[in-house]
């Protein structure tokens, strides 16, 4: 009966905790401002940040033809707001390596738009850092949701948050970014986010609870959907560099880790797996992919230079990186494509107990606490499926069939009726989740697969292997995939039908 009064008092705690995470002395000690001076739209006032107008206006201004940049706008906003993405280098080269920087899928995340647009003064006709783009082309999307940047927040106009719409792509800016990335065909993607530093999940740590002492952490995929070598690859190339820039600028950082409750008790979770992540999503697409979560979210002002010549010093040194390793990136990108390793349906996190350092805000003093952790690149497959020659899609399917092809895959429709060797699905557990997820409720499935004799019907669509987007299918098409079709309700067949998807094992493979 006492819960009524004790709430009001928690959330005032937090919210006065989170107003003051860090005072100025933690400021001067933990966080000192750098001695650089910016000159993009935001360091014109000391209160608010980059909008879309004064982006344009920047763009027009410093990022011109003029200045060798080539623009493009590649969709609009739910508002109408022009989506804009900005092109230059490789011209020294036949066949330069192509590198997508991404900034503002979140509207409150301002660091990562603003280093992009500093990027592009040092990048410009005659630019100190010009000389990075002799054999990369560099193609920046730096405001993916201008309407949540307008009003500084985190989601779309709809109230969608765009970094869970890698699959359903029901917002206009995300079919817009998965076109571009389609068509630019990205070997490397790096996505620029901002992540908050005191959380409540903190309230009952140190003296009177602890924030993250990061300015940057680094979130990886461990998606065993992924192909290893886009994994490794990522991590060594681009992510190890990093590292040591960062160390070489006095900045902490970390693996990107977050607290979660399962069950009553704590735990740290590291790196990514799920694929509703860009990460994944990219590195899926068979693109080595990282993504930066930049300390500051809920802070304001405070601190803000900082952050933002992080964001810089960190593009500048995944552009040193794609400069030292073309042949490398290329390898690890066509060794993934060629991967044929089994489907993973489900797996398991390892889990061991580990220090985990966090600043205490009273002592004002770093603190290591002994927590569980599990870290997606330390994870056990528990049930796998022969990995496919394709996928046969029923001609029901259209809408999952234009997704595809946004998403960059390649379909062929079957002509004429075609008798074939396939394994369907039979789901043996079929639930709709307990609370709705971005605005509807998801479809959790179990199935089973068996071998059977079907006649496949014409204007089905047959998804070959042989293509290098191909390892999205696995975690689209699969029943049980946490970011698929059915998951989704992109796919939703009633519980009588027949699931209109086959799969096709490799000696038994169609020619439509």
């Amino acid at each position: 009966m006492q819960f009524p009064r004790i709430l009001p008092l928690l959330i005032c705690f937090l919210a006065a905790a989170a107003h003051a995470q860090d005072p100025k002395s933690i400021r001067e000690e933990f966080f000192p401002a750098p001695d650089t001076t910016f000159t993009t739209p935001a360091f014109a006032t000391k209160r608010d940040f980059t909008n879309s107008d004064r982006l344009f206006d920047f763009l027009n201004r410093e990022a011109s033809e003029v200045q060798g940049w080539k623009r493009d706008t590649i969709g609009y906003s739910a508002k109408g707001t022009p989506i804009v993405a900005i092109e230059r280098g490789g011209e020294k080269v036949d066949k330069p390596l192509r590198v997508l920087f991404i900034g503002g899928i979140h509207g409150d995340e301002p660091a990562g738009v603003e280093g992009l647009l500093a990027l592009t003064q040092h990048l410009g006709s005659a630019g100190d850092w010009e000389h990075l783009l002799q054999t990369t082309t560099l193609r920046i999307v730096p405001m993916v949701n201008p309407d949540g940047v307008d009003r500084m927040n985190r989601y779309a106009a709809n109230g969608r948050d765009l970094n869970r719409d890698q699959s359903k792509l029901e917002n206009a800016e995300m079919i817009a970014l998965k076109r571009d990335f389609v068509a630019f065909d990205a070997d490397v993607v790096v996505d620029f986010h901002q992540y908050r530093p005191y959380r409540a999940d903190y309230v009952d740590m140190g003296d009177f609870g602890v924030t993250s002492p990061f300015d940057v952490m680094f979130m990886y995929t461990g998606n065993l959907n992924v192909p290893a070598a886009i994994r490794s690859a990522s991590e060594s190339l681009l992510i190890d560099p990093a590292r040591i820039a960062m160390a070489n600028h006095g900045r902490r950082f970390a693996n990107y880790f977050r607290p979660t409750v399962i069950r009553g008790k704590r735990e740290f979770r590291t790196g990514a797996a799920s694929p509703r992540s860009s990460v994944t999503s990219f590195g899926l697409a068979s693109s080595l992919a990282v993504l930066m979560e930049i300390r500051g979210v809920g802070m304001g002002r405070k601190g803000f230079e900082r952050r933002v010549q992080t964001a810089l010093l960190l593009a500048k040194s995944f552009l040193e990186s794609t400069a030292k390793f073309p042949e490398f990136i290329r390898e690890a990108r066509l060794e993934g494509q060629q991967d044929q390793s089994p489907v993973v349906i489900q797996s398991e996190r390892n889990k061991e107990m580990t220090g985990v350092t966090l600043l205490d805000l009273n002592r004002k003093a770093l603190r290591t606490f002994e927590e569980e952790v599990s870290d997606s690149n330390n994870q056990t497959a528990t049930e796998t499926r022969a990995f496919p020659a394709g996928y046969v899609l029923l001609p029901s399917e259209e809408r999952a069939a234009e997704t595809l092809r946004t998403l960059g895959l390649t379909l062929t429709e079957i002509k004429e009726p075609l008798e074939a060797t396939v394994q369907s699905y039979m789901l043996v557990s079929d639930r709709l989740s307990p609370k709705p997820f971005e605005g509807f409720f998801e479809r959790i499935v179990q199935a089973e697969t068996r071998d059977t004799i079907v006649l496949i019907p014409p204007g089905a669509w047959w998804i070959d292997s042989h293509q290098q987007r191909f390892h999205m299918t696995k975690e689209l098409l699969e029943p049980e995939g946490t970011n698929g079709f059915v998951r989704y309700r992109v796919i939703d067949p009633l519980s009588d039908q027949p699931f209109p998807v086959y799969r096709i094992l490799p000696e038994d493979i169609i020619h439509p």
